[in-house]
């Protein structure tokens, strides 16, 4: 899978977290993250579309099949730029994950 259909999966994995594709679509964008050359652009991304990619991205940047450069890359710049696009008023979150609390969103699609 190239990089633009990757970036789609990921697109498609944050604005539409309760897709029946949805578990496909986390796996693509886990492997290509993990073992590939893939870094999400998360430019558009804002609210709580923000919070939901910076959760994704938060919880695969832990695994530790991830590089440290890379991890570390991905937590330096990724992480920082989406929650500078948090919402102002974060909806509060009734999740038992500690890591979809910290950015304010529900939707676990990784709990799956």
């Amino acid at each position: 899978m190239n990089n633009q259909s990757l970036q789609a999966e990921f697109e498609s994995l944050v604005r539409k977290p309760n897709q029946s594709t949805a578990s496909k679509s986390l796996k693509s964008v886990a492997l290509a993250l993990w073992y590939q050359d893939f870094v999400p652009n998360v430019d558009s991304f804002d609210g709580q579309d923000a919070a939901l990619a910076g959760y994704v991205l938060d919880r695969l940047t832990r695994y530790n099949c991830l590089g440290a450069e890379k991890k570390s890359f991905l937590r330096a710049h990724l992480l920082p730029k989406l929650e500078q696009k948090l919402p102002t008023y974060p909806t509060e979150s009734h999740s038992k994950d500690a890591i979809a609390k910290q950015w304010g969103t529900s939707v676990e699609v990784l709990s799956s």
